[in-house]
Formats: structure tokens, sequence, C-alpha cells
């Protein structure tokens, strides 16, 4: 019965080479023999992995799940020795260790000064622990960084305009500055160009001129 699930359990291409292997044992080896792996090559890639791992763009969250889970799937391939000694609490809390001091190293260079603050700690805190800090760090950033994008909008609403070098143009229609003559009591020109106080030649209408020229010419 055994040797029946286990030959409906794998594919047909499979299927075929064992077809005629009656015990369950033997097929069982045939096939772990044929595609077991070593978990060496991938404990080297995971943990090549780890190493190149920085934040860069992401948010320190997203930078502490890519290496969660990292950390998780080499627990799996490489776990701690079963003992019953003292040694295994030493192990795990070494981890412990190497973890918190990996977040850190691939933390961006903004967090340097909370980062200092943290290795200072007597003992180093729990990785879960490092992480809320640093999340705090980033919120507060956030927060200051969001206060001061507005205070600059603020100021650039209410700062006055720069007063131009030249001077504004005179409306030619306003009544301010215009020559004003006394004599006549009107303000199309001054005393000193008043044609009735003899100051200047009267000015001689272009309709006169005409009608002179047309009488002359009807005379001769």
């Amino acid at each position: 019965m055994i040797v029946s699930w286990i030959q409906n359990s794998i594919s047909p291409s499979l299927k075929s080479s064992v077809v005629f292997v009656d015990d369950a044992k033997e097929i069982w080896q045939d096939l772990s023999d044929r595609f077991s792996q070593q978990n060496g090559p991938r404990i080297f890639q995971l943990k090549k992995d780890l190493a190149s791992l920085l934040q860069e763009h992401d948010s320190v969250s997203i930078y502490y799940g890519k290496l969660k889970s990292l950390w998780d799937e080499l627990s799996i391939y490489d776990p701690f020795p079963i003992c019953t000694c003292g040694i295994l609490k030493t192990l795990m809390d070494r981890h412990q260790r190497d973890c918190v001091l990996q977040f850190m190293m691939g933390l961006n260079e903004s967090y340097a000064p909370i980062r200092d603050q943290i290795m200072l700690m007597v003992p180093l805190p729990h990785v879960t622990k490092v992480f809320s800090l640093i999340q705090q760090q980033e919120r507060h950033s956030q927060l200051t960084s969001n206060v001061s994008s507005t205070q600059t909008m603020a100021l650039a609403v209410t700062k006055p305009y720069p007063s131009s070098k030249y001077p504004p143009k005179q409306n030619p229609n306003s009544k301010k500055d215009r020559p004003y003559c006394n004599h006549c009591k009107i303000s199309s020109h001054s005393m000193e160009t008043c044609f009735k106080l003899g100051n200047v030649v009267a000015p001689v209408c272009s309709t006169v001129i005409l009608l002179a020229i047309l009488l002359r010419n009807v005379t001769n």
C-alpha cells in the first residue's frame, strides 16, 4: 500500500523508473539519493545575501523584514545543536548579538547617532528591541522633515516680493504733475506756455489754414 502511495505521488517521468520496485524503503532511498542536496550551498548563499544586504531606499521595517526572513531560513538549514549543557544559551546569546550588529551595519548613515548610543548599552539589547528603537527614530525624523517642509512652504507664501530697481511708470492720464495755467484756469498748459499772455505764438488750427488756401485760389 505504501509503495502504491509513493508511485502515485511522484511525477509520471519518475514513476517509470520505480514501477517494478516492490519495497517502499528501496524506492524512498533511490529517490533520496538522486534528488537530495547538501545544505552547504544554500547556507553559503544565505550568508552571502546577509552580508550584502543594506537598507538603502527601504524603510526600517522592510529592511528588517528582509533580514528576518534570511535569518529564519538560515536557522532551518543550520540549526543550533541540541544539548542539555549551558553552552546552548551562550550560542544563542552570540547569535542575537550578531543579528544586532548585522542589522545596524546595514542601516543608512542617518542613523549613526542612535546606532552609537545602542552600541554603548551593556548588555546589548535584543534585536527586536533595537529594531523598535531604530523605527522610533525613523518616525521622529519623518515628523521633523514634514514640519520643516510645512514651515518652508509657509515662508515662501508670506515672503514679500523684492522691490523692482526700476521706478514705476507714471500714468499719462493722471492729473498729478500736469501743467496748470492760472490765467486760463485750465490744466492743458502752464502760464509760461500761455499764448494769451503773449509768451508763445498762438497755435493755428489746421482747418483755418485750409480755408485760407481755398479762398486764395478762388480769388485768383
